[in-house]
This record gives structure tokens, sequence and C-alpha cells, in this order.
């Protein structure tokens, strides 16, 4: 059986942090075109879901109906120097374009000492998830991880 090429590879990376509410997963692989590229994926838990442990084999949350973001190295920076201050003055906005034009949209607000609350929406999908400390923690190591690996590859998007 021959095995078919494409231009983009496996995920070399991949956080996920995965919450009642919803998914907050974090991938990066290398592309023939771009270099490393980085996706950030948001998804809702499936209704009836927030408090359930699917069975083997289940599905918790959707992924059919997923807001991505793509990243590069500067979002990723500016990502990271947030999330690393103490004491944030006002809380993170970021925007992108849709393949349709609409507008995507992320908040990162910092509650107390405690938890990052992540507002994300696209269109008429809005999705909530709480991060804690430990979120926080590998997420930040996460994205130190993914700089380092598009600065080593090069990345051209």
């Amino acid at each position: 059986m021959e095995q078919v090429k494409t231009k983009t590879a496996p995920f070399r990376f991949e956080l996920p942090l995965l919450k009642p509410t919803g998914a907050f997963r974090l991938t990066g692989r290398s592309d023939a075109e771009k270099g490393f590229v980085v996706f950030l994926d948001i998804a809702r838990a499936l209704p009836g879901m927030v408090r359930v442990i699917p069975h083997a084999g289940g599905q918790k949350y959707d992924w059919t109906k997923k807001i991505t973001f793509h990243l590069d190295l500067e979002d990723l920076a500016q990502w990271s120097v947030f999330l690393l201050d103490p004491a944030p003055s006002q809380p993170f906005v970021f925007y992108r374009k849709g393949f349709d034009q609409k507008e995507k949209k992320m908040t990162l607000i910092k509650r107390g000492n405690q938890q990052y609350v992540v507002k994300t929406s696209f269109g008429k999908e809005e999705i909530v998830l709480t991060l804690l400390p430990s979120d926080v923690f590998l997420l930040i190591q996460g994205m130190k991880s993914l700089i380092e690996e598009m600065v080593w590859h090069g990345s051209r998007n």
C-alpha cells in the first residue's frame, strides 16, 4: 500500500486543557509551506455533558463547532506576557478573521489571584471557560515550547 504524502504532519505538540464546560487545545505541527504552525481550538461541552464523564469512546466536547485561532510568534509572546503579569490592568483581547471574514474574538480576564476566565466568540457561538493556576502554568510552559519550535523551524506564518 502506497503512503500518501500530505503538506501537513501530525501534531508535534498538543496541550489539551479539559474543563467541565469546554476544552481548550493548543497544538503545533510542521507545515511544508509555513514552517511550524500553531493553533488554539476551543470547544464547548455537548448538551447534557457538563457534569458527566462520557463512556468509553464517547464524546464530551463538540469539536464540530470549535473556534480555532491560528497563532503566530508575536501572538504567543503577547499571551505569555499577559499570563505572567501578576496584576494585569485590563483584559487581554485577541481578534482574528475567520475564512468567511466573520470576526473571532477571545478575551482573557484575570479574576483575583487564582483564576482566569476565557471568553471566546465567533458569530453567535460563545464559549466561556475558567482556567485555574495549574492550567495557566501548563499553558505558559506550552507556549514557551511552541515559541522555541517556531524559532527553531523559522516559522513563516
